[in-house]
């Protein structure tokens, strides 16, 4: 608009080295910076196992205020360039953020940025041999980076729970689970134009996505068994069901996959603590209790940041 003033970015770097926030306002790249922080930390302490940390090329966040963008799906961008892999996603509209996307999407470029950084360090592929067009072999699978979100944060555990035993219960389970992991195995990997899938998992299936890693992450040495996965993906195999029961169920069949998990899901009815809650309620929950709002908690109402994200 004529007259207006010109939107300068700044860049700051977070502690660790993992994230390159940019954005007009020095504050909001504090803050979110300080949140991915917290959400990496989170995600290695719920997996059990130390990803590939930050370098000088770390994933790039860039933060607007783009007027009507209401939250929802945020694009990636994954590439290499000069044997360098670079990652980078934009947040649309800070004030208006879905929290829920937001660590999904830090979820699914931490664990693939170790499995490129596994796949760069194995015989015969190093930084200088990885192409662009090699990349997509060594994403994670879907249900793998969005299960894993799904366990971070302990309201969305909470939801997802009693959604999945809900489905159970009314007899909408007919599919395996091995069926449900192939549906939901890619795409993963990288491109490079922004990504942003034609449709978000629902509800649903992100829960039992959530509770399918939850069962992983309840088995013995699961700190072993996630790495195995990773390297799996890493060496560019790809992770098949019929492989996921072998390493799981130390030589199992699908069938004792099906069986194992179910019975599983099922004993979540005694940890359960609010089978009545709705999932609306549920959703409503987790953006009530991560949120801080300007005038609250010492926060000023002047020139105040987005909404600031906090964990409970």
């Amino acid at each position: 608009a004529p007259g207006s003033r010109p939107v300068t970015f700044t860049s700051l770097t977070s502690t660790s080295g993992r994230f390159l926030i940019v954005g007009p306002d020095r504050r909001e790249n504090l803050d979110m910076a300080d949140w991915l922080e917290d959400a990496a930390e989170k995600l290695q302490k719920t997996l059990g196992i130390k990803l590939t940390g930050g370098d000088r090329h770390g994933i790039q966040v860039t933060l607007r205020r783009q007027a009507g963008d209401s939250g929802g799906r945020l694009p990636i961008s994954q590439y290499c360039e000069a044997g360098v892999v670079r990652q980078e996603f934009t947040i649309p509209n800070v004030r208006q953020l879905d929290l829920e996307e937001l660590l999904g999407v830090v979820c699914r470029l931490m664990l693939d940025r170790h499995v490129l950084g596994m796949a760069m360090e194995a015989d015969g592929e190093n930084r200088a041999a990885m192409t662009h067009e090699r990349m997509p072999r060594y994403g994670v699978p879907h249900w793998l980076w969005e299960g894993a979100s799904q366990n971070v944060s302990p309201v969305l555990k909470v939801r997802n729970s009693p959604v999945v035993l809900d489905r159970f219960r009314r007899g909408l389970g007919p599919e395996t689970i091995g069926a449900f992991l192939e549906r939901w195995r890619g795409p993963g990997g990288a491109g490079a134009a922004p990504q942003s899938p034609a449709a978000r998992p629902a509800e649903e299936d992100r829960a039992v996505m959530g509770l399918f890693v939850g069962w992983i992450l309840s088995l013995p040495d699961r700190a072993a068994r996630l790495e195995s996965l990773l390297k799996r993906t890493a060496n560019g195999t790809g992770i098949s069901p019929e492989w996921l029961a072998t390493a799981l169920l130390d030589n199992g069949s699908l069938a004792a996959l099906d069986e194992s998990w179910e019975r599983w899901v099922y004993r979540q009815r005694r940890v359960v603590s609010q089978l009545g809650v709705t999932t609306s309620r549920a959703v409503d929950n987790l953006k009530l209790d991560m949120l801080l709002y300007a005038g609250d908690s010492g926060i000023p109402t002047e020139g105040a940041p987005f909404a600031r994200l906090e964990w409970r």
